[in-house]
């Protein structure tokens, strides 16, 4: 009888889904870590290529590959976190990378503030075609942390972390699960991070730990019909609701009115007028707000081509891609 491992302080979780190329480079950022209390969690998602193949060919026992039908990445994930026995969820994509010093990052983090149950890093931005001359980089850390108890105000001054950068203590996740919403696959993870961050502060430490992965066809992604994500809607109803703390109610609406600029100004963009004109109008009036009168004069005056470019610009300006 094969004894059990002691519990592991991390748990990565990694959603598979027809990642070969990347799966392997993956999964040696995290056995390559210099904080080595940890297993790594693999929920093959019913890939139709060799990918869960060359996980199950590692010879590592911190590696635990689990397979399923096709349910979706929130189910993927959710599944990863009912099989976890760390103390602390970690979050890893497929194609996305680890420094070897990122968990550690992370438990100086959690070490530092024994009641947050909520820890983060920086991360940077890596071109897909330069991934096969890629090597990562030489850490730069940052000189302090900082303490996030307002999620939606930071969030709109800047994305802070993403997915492959976050870590959830088990505690918070058995509160919050499921944690991702099945049948999602856009905002579900923003959903989770807003709900966790109504229970909790944010300890994030900006030093860039996390390589995220930008595919080819990413920045084309506004042809394709904008939809409003449905977490914005339950954010709004648990504001009404009063489940979010008082503290942070206004600021909730404020980032969701925000986000309904955000797809306004992208569904112009797509030349889809009508869509952004629902999107503005669903929108609270903020005469006050510059981003406001912006976004009302290119939704009806400007042309969709530059609208788009502006779009564009914006997103692109404020990635650090190597």
């Amino acid at each position: 009888m094969q004894k059990e491992l002691p519990v592991p302080f991390f748990s990565v979780v990694i959603p598979l889904y027809n990642k070969e190329p990347h799966i392997a480079r993956t999964l040696h950022s995290v056995l390559t870590q210099s904080f080595a209390n940890f297993e790594i969690v693999v929920v093959d998602d019913g890939s139709k290529d060799g990918g869960a193949n060359l996980v199950s060919t590692m010879d590592d026992i911190r590696i635990r590959l689990i397979s399923q039908k096709n349910g979706g990445v929130s189910v993927a994930r959710n599944t990863g976190i009912a099989h976890a026995r760390g103390e602390w969820i970690a979050f890893l994509d497929a194609d996305d990378w680890f420094h070897p010093e990122h968990l550690s990052v992370l438990f100086e983090c959690i070490s530092a503030d024994s009641e947050a149950h909520m820890v983060a890093s920086g991360y940077r931005t890596i071109d897909e075609a330069k991934l096969v001359d890629f090597s990562g980089w030489d850490l730069v850390r940052s000189s302090s942390r900082e303490r996030i108890s307002d999620l939606p105000t930071r969030w709109l001054h800047s994305a802070p972390f993403f997915t492959s950068s976050i870590a959830l203590s088990r505690d918070l996740t058995k509160r919050l699960m499921p944690c991702f919403e099945i049948g999602e696959s856009h905002g579900e993870d923003l959903d989770l991070w807003f709900r966790a961050a109504e229970q909790t502060h944010i300890v994030y430490d900006p030093t860039a730990t996390v390589g995220r992965t930008l595919v080819a066809d990413s920045l084309t992604a506004l042809q394709s019909k904008i939809t409003a994500p449905p977490f914005l809607a339950r954010m709004k109803a648990r504001v009404s609701d009063g489940a979010t703390p008082k503290e942070l109610q206004n600021a909730s609406l404020v980032f969701v009115n925000q986000q309904l600029l955000t797809l306004a100004r992208q569904s112009c963009g797509q030349g889809d007028r009508k869509a952004a004109i629902a999107f503005f109008n669903s929108s609270d009036v903020m005469f006050g707000a510059p981003r406001w009168w912006m976004s009302l004069f290119l939704v009806y005056l400007v042309p969709k081509g530059a609208v788009r470019a502006f779009q564009r610009w914006r997103t692109t300006r404020r990635m650090d891609i190597h």
